[in-house]
């Protein structure tokens, strides 16, 4: 949209919300520029405390302050490396996996998912290395849970 535009849009238009208006015209934008694309975006640090399910069995996901586009397997890398570090039941990893399984059938999937989930460990070592060391110890710790889990070939043998 061009700035003129966004300048005398009427807030009436939708439902007397500023930002609802703004989304509307933001999502507008995009999808123009997209064409037929379906962009990916990730939230790149997804775990349990992250999505709330409502009531209504809705979800809502939290916290979106790293989302980018990116490739969604980063998003079930994150989830893997915080159910090895933290010790999820089996059955929290293999519910997610049953989502999944047809894009995750194939050996060449399945080792770019065991890459991202080191990488995410290994960068946190890194992390707490630099910035708090007091925490290196369990840092280390859970990168050995990964390694472990991702030796054992864990996600795929559920």
């Amino acid at each position: 949209q061009t700035l003129d535009q966004l300048q005398s849009f009427q807030v009436a238009e939708f439902q007397g919300s500023y930002a609802v208006g703004m989304l509307r015209l933001l999502m507008d934008s995009v999808a123009s520029h997209l064409g037929d694309l379906s962009p990916s975006f990730t939230h790149k640090d997804l775990h349990d405390e992250q999505v709330i399910q409502r009531s209504n069995q809705d979800l809502t996901i939290l916290d979106f302050e790293n989302w980018q586009p990116d490739d969604p397997l980063i998003d079930l890398s994150y989830y893997l490396f915080h159910a090895f570090r933290l010790d999820y039941p089996t059955e929290h990893i293999q519910a997610l996996f049953e989502g999944y399984f047809s894009q995750l059938a194939d050996d060449n999937t399945r080792s770019i998912l065991s890459f991202y989930t080191l990488f995410i460990a290994a960068r946190a070592v890194k992390f707490f290395a630099e910035r708090n060391r007091k925490y290196l110890p369990l840092t280390l710790i859970n990168f050995a849970k990964v390694t472990a889990a991702l030796r054992r070939e864990q996600p795929w043998k559920l």
